[in-house]
């Protein structure tokens, strides 16, 4: 179940300048249950490796479940998010140039409560059974929360078919860990693992265009990209920093196709890695350094929107492709079991013998 809350205020003066307000308030609760472990084995091991876990595959297959236990686990979770923001923006037209200044500031929270139990079951007749009902709070246990500050300038310069936009963010954020363990379901022990952090990131950034005709514009970019460890990530985890270039052209016929491309350099100081089940990992969402990676690719996309003839029906068309080329410029010995020995050169994603490397998406 969900419920949220937005309040929007704008206001406008005779000079030209305009201001915004939102406020607003969101929260989600959510349990879903999922098949965790076969006699102890995770499912991520099982798949990965069905030879040495033969009994175990062989239970998921439902071939062989005598002495099987299945443990299923309730990802109970409540997550909420609430802030208020305030953009104000001004236009003026100088000689045979325009400007607009914008500017923002926001205050905001979020976090996200986990409670999680596991129950056991066991297979009879290709039928589950439950065993032992868990109790809440006995698996996943912990609090994680986010606090930050944000504030933005922008200024755009429009002279005929070409416009200019540097602008800037700066960011300070408070980050927190609680995690009360597998003992503790009440939340009663003073001595609970607490993880916390601060961060400061200020983030530049310039993006141009150009009309060459009314349906044919070009466009390019470069800003500074980051992204903060999660709250719960061991001592040393850096932010993730990059440089991000971008140049692409844009057509548009201005009835029915349009046409995008772009290539895309991306040029990361440090790159996070996630500890997710889904990258073949032990779903623990600790993050961890990549060091210095290169991404390079370029994408297309199109679109074209069919009208019959009566305007009665309208099918709308997309397509879309995106090559990337990725790879590690940094050796290291990862504490991540997906990723263990890192070479200079590695690929991200694709080429590697084990799958479970791609660490990017």
């Amino acid at each position: 179940d969900q419920y949220q809350l937005n309040v929007k205020y704008f206001t406008q003066w005779a000079s030209g300048w305009n201001a915004t307000l939102v406020a607003y308030q969101h929260e989600v609760n959510r349990n879903w249950y999922k098949l965790d472990k076969v006699s102890g084995t995770s499912i991520s091991s099982i798949v990965m490796d069905p030879v040495q876990f033969s009994f175990e595959f062989s239970a998921l297959k439902g071939l062989d479940t005598e002495g099987s236990d299945y443990a299923i686990k309730a990802n109970n979770r409540e997550y909420y998010s609430r802030g208020i923001s305030l953009q104000a923006s001004q236009q003026w037209r100088i000689i045979s140039s325009d400007f607009r200044v914008e500017a923002g500031l926001r205050y905001h929270q979020d976090g996200m409560d986990r409670f999680q139990w596991v129950d056991q079951y066991r297979m009879e007749d290709f039928s589950l059974l439950l065993d032992q009902k868990g109790e809440p709070g006995t698996d996943s246990n912990r609090l994680e929360s986010a606090t930050a500050w944000a504030g933005y300038t922008q200024v755009e310069w429009v002279k005929g078919s070409f416009s200019i936009s540097p602008g800037i963010r700066v960011e300070r954020m408070e980050l927190s860990r609680e995690d009360f363990g597998k003992e503790d379901p009440a939340r009663l022990d003073p001595n609970s693992s607490l993880t916390t952090n601060q961060l400061w990131a200020v983030m530049p950034g310039i993006g141009l265009h150009y009309d060459v005709t009314n349906r044919l514009n070009l466009f390019g970019g470069v800003h500074k990209g980051f992204a903060p460890p999660s709250p719960g990530s061991k001592q040393g985890t850096d932010a993730e920093r990059s440089i991000n270039y971008e140049l692409g052209v844009r057509w548009d016929n201005q009835q029915s196709l349009a046409l995008e491309s772009a290539l895309f350099y991306n040029d990361y100081d440090n790159l996070l890695g996630n500890d997710l089940a889904a990258a073949g990992g032990g779903g623990g969402t600790t993050q961890f350094n990549a060091g210095e990676v290169r991404i390079l690719g370029v994408e297309f996309t199109s679109s074209y929107e069919w009208v019959s003839s009566n305007r009665g029906l309208i099918v709308p068309l997309t397509l879309a492709y995106t090559f990337t080329s990725s790879q590690f410029l940094s050796a290291f010995e990862s504490d991540y079991g997906p990723w263990a020995q890192v070479s200079s050169g590695d690929e991200l994603k694709g080429g590697w013998e084990r799958p479970c490397k791609d660490v990017y998406r």
